[in-house]
């Protein structure tokens, strides 16, 4: 299975085509990005993930949603806690098969220039 940020960086890529100009890619906020994937993965890797997938949304927020197993979050699995709070939003969706998809929507990364 392909790393989260491999994904996301794809669907970037191909969005920066789209979108710029007229709008401004932010590298920090890419960068930031970049950090929460990694906590993605290790959510993944603890938890038997399948696959991840990413999407730019109309308002150019990014989603990023992966397959697992049931998740526990506790007091040791607070960097996971954290990211969801860092999210704009965070659904949990049953897919059978005691598998369950996780999306959580982050900021866009593009920005309309400055005047």
């Amino acid at each position: 299975m392909t790393d989260c940020f491999a994904t996301v960086s794809e669907v970037v890529s191909s969005a920066n085509k789209r979108l710029c100009p007229p709008l401004v890619f932010s590298e920090e906020s890419f960068d930031i990005l970049k950090d929460y994937c990694s906590v993605i993965d290790d959510i993944s890797e603890e938890f038997d993930g399948t696959s991840f997938s990413a999407e730019i949304n109309k308002n150019n927020t990014i989603s990023i949603a992966f397959d697992c197993t049931d998740i526990l979050f506790g007091k040791r699995n607070q960097k996971y806690v954290q990211l969801i709070n860092r999210a704009i939003s965070c659904e949990f969706k049953n897919i059978g098969n005691s598998m369950l998809e996780i999306k959580l929507t982050f900021p866009s990364l593009w920005t309309k220039p400055k005047p």
